[in-house]
């Protein structure tokens, strides 16, 4: 056996070997990429799921938003309504009962006047109204 034989023979057995270790390493990247490939699989599913239900959620979330929109209007439109009815019967009852308590105020002092009239010697002179 000369040199070059035996160079031949250390780097058939050196390619052997970094074969051997090759192959198996190769197979074990190959079921880990087929895992990695299954996981992205679930994950999609599982992203679209919660897609469909948040967009489901938005949605819901929206109607109820113009719900509360919608009752903020009303309440609105009758606190409106309410301060109308207010002012409206303030001005309507105000300036007639202000009348009936001055007529009653000014008729009890007629009477008061009046009475004191019929007593001898109990008249009374007010001062002159202005």
């Amino acid at each position: 056996m000369n040199t070059t034989e035996l160079i031949s023979i250390i780097l058939v057995i050196v390619s052997a070997l970094l074969i051997g270790i090759t192959v198996p390493t190769l197979i074990w990247l190959l079921g880990t990429v087929q895992a990695l490939k299954k996981v992205l699989e679930e994950m999609k599913e599982e992203s679209a799921t919660l897609s469909d239900n948040a967009y489901l959620v938005l949605k819901e979330a929206q109607t109820d938003l113009r719900r509360v929109d919608d009752l903020l209007d009303s309440a609105g439109i009758v606190a409106q309504v309410a301060d109308s009815a207010s002012r409206l019967a303030y001005n309507t009852f105000s300036n007639p009962v202000i009348k009936a308590v001055a007529i009653g105020t000014g008729t009890a002092r007629a009477v008061k006047r009046l009475g004191n009239a019929k007593q001898p010697g109990t008249v009374k002179r007010g001062k002159p109204r202005r």
